[in-house]
């Protein structure tokens, strides 16, 4: 007679066990397209923050490209960089108090003393103004 054996794992048991890996997978799977959903919803807040601050980058541009474009610009130029005046007007350029301001002179430099070929070779080889050392300190 042949005895058999019990089972130690039966069908049930593998089943459970299947369907928690299987879980456990679809959990995982769910937890990094919860991270890559987060990511990209962080991302589109960034990219409309810029785009609003170059829509109001763009306003202040376009407000600057008309006045740059406009009679008005080209007269207020005129009148202050242009030193450019209307018919009958007189141009008027007011001068610092104290009348014209002197230039100031850069200070002279004193010209560099040339000695004769033989006070140099006398400096080098007996040089007057170097101190005496003392070996007894």
């Amino acid at each position: 007679m042949t005895e058999r054996l019990p089972a130690i794992v039966g069908l049930p048991q593998i089943l459970l066990i299947v369907s928690l890996a299987l879980g456990v997978t679809v959990l995982i799977d769910f937890n990094r397209r919860l991270a890559n959903a987060q990511r990209l919803v962080n991302d589109a807040t960034e990219l409309a923050h810029q785009v609003a601050t170059l829509a109001a980058q763009r306003d202040v541009l376009a407000t600057e490209k008309a006045y740059a474009n406009s009679d008005q610009a080209v007269e207020d130029w005129a009148r202050s960089s242009g030193k450019l005046v209307k018919p009958g007007e007189v141009l008027v350029v007011p001068l610092p108090p104290g009348g014209v301001t002197p230039t100031p002179q850069p200070p002279s430099t004193p010209a560099p003393v040339e000695l004769p070929n033989y006070q140099l070779w006398w400096g080098l080889f007996f040089d007057v103004n170097a101190q005496p050392v003392s070996l007894h300190e």
